[in-house]
């Protein structure tokens, strides 16, 4: 995308939606963008090695509450913009920075991290940043048994997706009993398919509930 198609996007005034593909470019630079007021949801999707102007997106796009960004790069390494409306933010990147900063996110209440790499210090730091966090996705993610302890003390968090990730049984238990009124993912009726299928087929205990669901697929 160059930036007599970014400039074309002035010509509508009424877009609230707008995803941009960016696969196969070398580098990108944010500020050819132009302001978009009523912008509701921006998607950034294979975004380069490269990306110059990320710190514009707050002037470019006051009034997102939306945002997805895909990337097989690691180059979010600096500090969020500031979007004071943004409230869903997605993150699929090759390797999550240890230290991405989104304070600035002071109405972001819906985060997606499925699919990254990343240690679990670097979502205890996440954790510690929104204080407004409602839903949280680490679904598929490298999350082990010691990013409970924080889930649990984050006292807003209403639903968190824990799924195909390295997370034991017991732990899982443990943050049922301390944080009874959460929704948590798989859920114990997920729990208790999978423990009759490996009765049914043995009795055979697998070490997390991931290996469980792998060994032993729901027919």
């Amino acid at each position: 995308m160059d930036k007599v198609q970014l400039r074309a996007i002035r010509n509508l005034p009424k877009l609230r939606t707008l995803y941009i593909e960016l696969m196969g470019v070398e580098s990108f630079d944010l500020k050819h963008m132009p302001k978009i007021e009523r912008l509701k949801s921006l998607t950034l999707r294979g975004m380069p090695t490269r990306v110059e102007g990320f710190e514009s997106l707050s002037q470019k796009t006051p009034r997102s509450n939306m945002m997805t960004i895909q990337s097989d790069s690691d180059w979010i390494d600096r500090r969020f913009p500031k979007l004071p409306k943004l409230e869903s933010l997605h993150l699929y990147l090759e390797r999550l920075p240890s230290s991405l900063d989104l304070a600035q996110l002071k109405k972001l209440s819906h985060l997606s991290l499925s699919g990254n790499a990343f240690d679990d210090d670097v979502v205890m730091y996440i954790l510690a940043q929104l204080s407004n966090l409602k839903y949280l996705n680490l679904s598929r993610s490298s999350v082990s048994d010691r990013i409970l302890e924080a889930i649990s003390a984050h006292q807003s968090l209403l639903s968190v997706d824990l799924s195909h990730t390295k997370i034991s049984e017991d732990a899982f238990a443990t943050l049922r009993e301390n944080r009874y009124n959460m929704k948590i993912y798989p859920t114990l009726k997920d729990v208790e398919a999978i423990r009759e299928e490996v009765r049914r087929r043995g009795g055979i205990k697998a070490k997390t509930i991931d290996e469980a669901i792998k060994r032993y697929p729901q027919e």
